[in-house]
């Protein structure tokens, strides 16, 4: 009789076992679709992008700083999309092919999954640029706050790193320590994404702002100039739209890492999603901004970010009353052109 229930005991854990194996399976394939759905997407992008800049030119520091973040980005992005599809394989070798079900896949995910939040670094600091360039004229003051923000992200994201390596240590730590350690690392990866998410929603709404201020300004009393605005209006936009989409993704990454489930929480499946989406948004400002035209290649092109920021300089309500509306002419230069003249000065 003591055997018999042994044997039902232990028909029941091998059951219970195969259920664990089968959702977290689940979890994974279900991540690992929705990753390589926007993976691909980053894929297709990447090379258009890629061209793009080289056909521009590569004359300025900013540029070429801006072709390799995003190849490196890209690099990235590509080995955490590898480690991911090998952590699947490896599930349903292990959970269901496996004569020893107490193997675990031997991958560095965990470890990859910090190191990829450096995208967040990156792609945060190219919000952040992309607000000073534009609003340092006007808005100094307040850009202080997404640059803070940004600094507080630098210092978790690297907090995170440090512990996952200390975590995965061979040498091992004790029980105690271990604890602490995962409970650090759960608020780190929580403050990743707020630090992010508020980053980018001050860092967008200075710009937005901006926007708003010098389009009302412009269409008050320069509506004979309508050809001449509507590049920097359409520039100025895309920035904002496409910052308000990132900034939707973060919401998304945020509120699905608060939700539990069976096994983990659902940010585990939406996070991997999120990271691509990362690498894809300084490339979709840079496409979208050069789409209609390549007299907009300069947007990102000047060495002297000052000098974007003259999008709206000597526009807006209580500064000199001519108007300077660029035309992001040459590639390296920003131009203007002033009323009072009749060519334009770079």
């Amino acid at each position: 009789m003591p055997s018999v229930i042994a044997q039902l005991f232990s028909n029941f854990n091998d059951n219970s076992l195969e259920h664990t194996d089968a959702v977290v399976l689940l979890y994974h394939s279900i991540g690992l679709v929705a990753q390589t759905f926007v993976y691909g997407i980053y894929t297709c992008l990447m090379p258009i992008s890629t061209f793009v800049m080289l056909k521009t030119g590569l004359q300025t520091s900013i540029r070429k700083f801006l072709l390799g973040m995003t190849i490196f980005m890209y690099s990235i992005s590509s080995v955490h999309w590898i480690l991911s599809v090998i952590n699947v394989i490896q599930t349903i070798q292990l959970g269901f092919l496996s004569s020893d079900p107490d193997k675990t896949p031997h991958l560095p995910v965990s470890l990859f999954s910090a190191l990829i939040l450096i995208n967040y670094i990156l792609t945060d600091g190219v919000v952040v640029w992309r607000a000073w360039a534009l609003c340092n004229d006007s808005s100094a003051r307040v850009l202080k706050i997404p640059m803070g923000m940004l600094f507080c992200l630098f210092m978790s994201v690297a907090a995170t790193i440090i512990i996952r390596i200390t975590l995965l240590s061979p040498a091992g730590i004790d029980t105690r320590l271990n604890t602490v350690l995962n409970r650090a690392i759960d608020t780190t990866q929580v403050a990743n994404l707020v630090l992010s998410l508020l980053t980018n929603i001050f860092s967008t709404s200075i710009v937005g702002v901006k926007a708003w201020r010098y389009r009302q300004h412009i269409k008050k009393d320069f509506e004979c100039l309508q050809a001449k605005r509507s590049t920097a209006d359409k520039v100025l936009v895309i920035l904002v739209e496409s910052g308000v989409l990132y900034i939707f993704s973060g919401i998304m990454a945020l509120s699905a890492s608060l939700i539990r489930l069976p096994h983990g929480t659902l940010g585990d499946i939406y996070t991997p999603v999120n990271f691509q989406i990362a690498g894809i948004y300084p490339l979709v400002v840079l496409l979208l901004v050069n789409r209609d035209s390549p007299l907009k290649k300069g947007i990102f092109a000047s060495t002297a970010p000052m000098s974007i920021a003259h999008i709206a300089h000597n526009s807006l309500p209580g500064e000199e009353s001519h108007l300077q509306t660029i035309q992001l002419g040459t590639v390296g230069t920003i131009a203007y052109y002033d009323p009072g003249s009749q060519t334009a000065s770079t």
